[in-house]
């Protein structure tokens, strides 16, 4: 059955050969769990499906579980086309739900930086160091007022060329 299904997958469907890689281990996975439950394909039922879903939801993440579920919705179809496994069976399964901005930022947007800079605190010494132009080096301008107000801290000082002539 597994070379009749990828024959399906590359020619029938035309999926590329990393698609039909992935799509064939959900079904090999779903065939060996079967096994183990002692469940025949053509007596497979929803809760066959919801116990192997349940079993890959704890090796994959959420989006990676959607994708193995649309390959166990495929293989389910190729199953029922010619009455190997109960018809309807793909029609059963939810998917999980991903939402838009439920992970992390991979990176922040110019908006939030700027309210992020503008909340640094500019009348303590760390906040005033924290305008500093490069590893711990304040500029001329700065090192006047951080003199000023905090005459025992000795930051590094950076003249600009321009400020030397």
């Amino acid at each position: 059955m597994g070379q009749e299904y990828t024959n399906h997958l590359r020619e029938v469907r035309g999926f590329a050969a990393s698609t039909v890689s992935s799509h064939r281990r959900t079904a090999q996975c779903f065939l060996q769990h079967l096994k183990e439950v002692g469940t025949a394909v053509g007596c497979i039922e929803g809760s066959n499906i919801e116990s192997y879903i349940a079993q890959a939801g704890t090796r994959l993440s959420r989006a990676s579980l959607q994708h193995d579920i649309a390959a166990l919705r495929g293989f389910l179809r190729f199953l029922s086309t010619d009455g190997r496994a109960p018809t309807g069976l793909d029609r059963q399964i939810d998917t999980p739900r991903l939402y838009r901005l439920e992970q992390l930022p991979r990176a922040l947007s110019w908006d939030t930086v700027r309210t992020l800079l503008r909340s640094v605190d500019m009348t303590s010494p760390m906040g005033l160091l924290s305008r500093r132009s490069w590893k711990g080096t304040v500029l001329w301008k700065h090192f006047q007022h951080i003199k000023e107000r905090f005459p025992l801290m000795r930051p590094k000082l950076y003249l600009p060329y321009s400020e030397l002539q």
